[in-house]
């Protein structure tokens, strides 16, 4: 998936009161939350969030010179603080997707970006091999296959390839 377009608002509310963000009725597909004590703090939770299950390569940076700050003080006790809250709506789109023939010496690298057990060669390879990758996604068993995406014959799975969108 593509983010295409997002849009942020900020709250400042105690975390036993926020009460919570969807994107239903929006213009935006999803919605991410992120917290913090300061709008670039709660921003950057939020970015985060997104990264770790999109691509995010896209999207500007976004730098707010007005971002609000505020003191934050517990109550009189300490204990109790309010909170910024960013929610981060945004929209998608699905990039070209095509079916192949993955070796599953190389999945571990290519969906948990673990190398380990991999040689420099190898890791070349896949990382050539993956250029323009948006996301890999294994939808069928083990087999062996005598022409793999890439590499010699041997056993590989079924993988469904999402390819980052050109502009063209």
């Amino acid at each position: 998936m593509i983010i295409t377009d997002y849009k942020t608002e900020y709250h400042l509310d105690y975390p036993d009161y926020y009460p919570g963000a969807s994107a239903i009725h929006t213009d935006y597909d999803e919605v991410i939350v992120g917290i913090g004590s300061s709008e670039a703090e709660a921003f950057d939770d939020a970015m985060e969030q997104l990264a770790s299950t999109h691509d995010i390569t896209n999207l500007d940076t976004i730098t707010d010179p007005d971002a609000m700050t505020i003191e934050i003080d517990g109550d009189e006790n300490g204990d109790s603080y309010p909170y910024i809250y960013c929610e981060l709506y945004y929209s998608m789109v699905e990039g070209p997707e095509r079916d192949e023939d993955i070796p599953t010496w190389c999945l571990c690298y290519v969906i948990n970006d673990d190398p380990s057990g991999l040689t420099d060669e190898e890791i070349a390879m896949v990382d050539h091999y993956f250029q323009g990758v948006q996301h890999v996604e294994p939808i069928g068993g083990t087999f062996f296959s005598w022409h793999p995406a890439f590499g010699l014959a041997g056993e590989c799975q079924d993988c469904l390839i999402t390819y980052i969108k050109s502009e063209d």
